[in-house]
């Protein structure tokens, strides 16, 4: 007597196979979708312990958050000031802490090679930090 239809007769070795890939693809259909889940709600809290950490590291500091995207036209002219702010008085315990809010990274990438940034960026793609700050919006003139 076969094992495979000792109570099933109609339970062929081809069937159990085709089964057994069914609940393995399920299976691993499953951990896909929970390591993506894992990784947007990693992405989405490191945002906030980016900035978390950033403000530990100048504890006592005056910090100067600002947030920007790509295609906001006064933050164009921001981006100069800010680095002559963060030059000029470092030493006296100032730092800029800015946050971008694209939703492509890409975006923000171009801009900083166009208007280079030196100080911390936070890529905010999801407005966490926006919406914790309750920021409304950028300028788009």
């Amino acid at each position: 007597m076969n094992i495979l239809n000792a109570q099933h007769p109609y339970l062929t070795a081809s069937l159990v196979i085709k089964r057994l890939q069914y609940f393995l693809l399920l299976m691993l259909t499953s951990l896909a979708l929970l390591s993506h889940a894992q990784a947007n709600n990693l992405s989405e809290s490191s945002t906030k312990m980016q900035l978390d950490a950033l403000i530990a590291q100048h504890h006592g500091d005056v910090i100067y958050v600002d947030f920007w995207a790509s295609w906001c036209g006064p933050c164009r002219k921001s981006f100069p000031w800010m680095n002559k702010m963060q030059n000029e008085h470092q030493a006296q315990g100032f730092t800029v802490i800015s946050i971008n809010l694209d939703t492509e990274q890409t975006l923000a990438a171009e801009f900083l090679q166009e208007n280079p940034a030196n100080f911390a960026v936070i890529y905010d793609p999801k407005g966490e930090l926006a919406r914790f700050f309750k920021i409304r919006g950028c300028p788009v003139v």
